[in-house]
């Protein structure tokens, strides 16, 4: 069965074990999860009709004997909808690192409401499980460990990956600060990597001559891609074009 097979199954369950959830309906009794202590099964029959925290049990009153009304059977469905926010949260931070925002467009996409998934995910911030800040800076390292950047590429980096405007830009101001305090300069990287396209450009000529205007174009553009401000990019293409060294086999 393919992966969205098996959401439908697990959302047809969840359907079905919920429709016992009517006004009029009594709670037969209250059990802990297996798994999960903290979890309480709200059983109505012989069915689990919902499994939601004991703490929000407790906080509506609910019991064996327990008759639901419109008011109840609401906000059973809304803690369900807690408890399926927290363990789809708990699922993908386990997997990979992942920003706040990237994690609420995934429980969107599980059909987790808007309410649940800022609860849990403030509630997972909190306790220090998520941080955006931390999940930045490790996208940003792992990019300039990877291959030279400017400050363009890694902001709409970060951006892509749901991280808030500002953080991004202190922490791309950061790292980029922290490497030229170890004399690493973005001028010279640049270089490098405009160096190494114009050898490029040769070899894919044959060995014969590239017109310096084409040299020009190429560099730049790639040079844009990697981030570079325009000023950089203009200078350093320039720069490799009259390296007639380089363009010249």
């Amino acid at each position: 069965m393919n992966r969205g097979g098996r959401s439908r199954s697990a959302g047809e369950r969840r359907a079905k074990r919920q429709a016992a959830l009517e006004p009029g309906a009594a709670i037969r009794a209250l059990t802990p999860d297996a798994k999960d202590p903290s979890l309480v099964h709200v059983r109505i029959g012989r069915r689990s009709a919902a499994k939601i925290h004991s703490d929000a049990a407790t906080r509506l009153g609910l019991k064996a004997g327990t008759v639901l009304d419109a008011h109840l059977v609401a906000e059973v469905v809304r803690e369900q909808g807690v408890t399926d926010a927290r363990y789809w949260a708990l699922r993908a931070i386990a997997r990979a690192p992942i920003s706040t925002g990237m994690l609420e467009a995934k429980l969107r996409r599980k059909g987790v409401d808007v309410a649940a998934a800022k609860g849990v995910i403030a509630d997972l911030t909190g306790r220090g499980w998520l941080d955006d800040r931390a999940y930045a800076e490790g996208v940003v390292a792992s990019e300039l460990r990877r291959k030279p950047a400017g400050a363009r590429l890694l902001d709409a980096k970060l951006r892509s990956k749901r991280i808030d405007g500002r953080i991004a830009a202190e922490v791309v101001r950061s790292a980029l600060g922290e490497r030229e305090s170890r004399g690493i300069d973005e001028a010279e990287e640049a270089m490098l990597l405009a160096e190494r396209k114009a050898r490029s450009l040769t070899g894919r000529q044959g060995g014969r001559g590239v017109e310096p205007d084409v040299v020009v174009r190429r560099v730049y553009a790639m040079l844009a891609r990697r981030g570079f401000d325009p000023e950089t990019c203009g200078k350093v293409a320039r720069r490799v074009a009259k390296g007639a060294g380089t363009i010249d086999a």
